[in-house]
């Protein structure tokens, strides 16, 4: 066997490809034509400090997320707080996506407890045939299911 130009040792693992499942965000029904998406949860963690001494303690009484969706506005376009909830009302939002490799497909389902629409952009331009749609929503919980 020749030796690599820069003596790597090259090894190809599993590729990954489009699995055609898609990605499944809301509560009830689910938001269609989505072009991206991404959820932070956070733990809110403050550091405690004893006088005298290098020991640190930490104090977690909270925590808290993010949602965030970008999609196309297409037909059956109707009030996303039904999907993501609103102040008066949260919902419990689930999250639906998979990584496709070549050989296998694994499901990625995450559960956003008192979720809230907190922020939402339409947005257009002259390249595109299309109204666009930024969603943002807070969280109170989340579960790996």
């Amino acid at each position: 066997m020749a030796q690599d130009v820069f003596n790597f040792e090259t090894k190809v693992g599993e590729n990954f490809m489009e699995s055609e499942m898609g990605v499944i965000i809301g509560s009830r029904g689910s938001l269609s034509l989505v072009q991206s998406w991404n959820v932070q949860y956070n733990l809110q963690a403050q550091p405690i400090y004893e006088c005298g001494t290098s020991t640190v303690y930490f104090s977690a009484k909270h925590s808290a997320g993010t949602l965030s969706c970008e999609r196309i506005v297409a037909e059956n376009f109707t009030d996303i707080k039904e999907s993501l909830g609103w102040l008066c009302a949260p919902e419990t939002v689930m999250v639906e996506a998979y990584t496709g490799q070549c050989e296998h497909i694994t499901p990625v389902r995450v559960q956003l407890e008192g979720s809230i629409l907190t922020g939402v952009t339409f947005s257009g331009s002259a390249q595109q045939a299309y109204v666009g749609e930024s969603l943002t929503a807070q969280f109170v919980g989340m579960s790996i299911v």
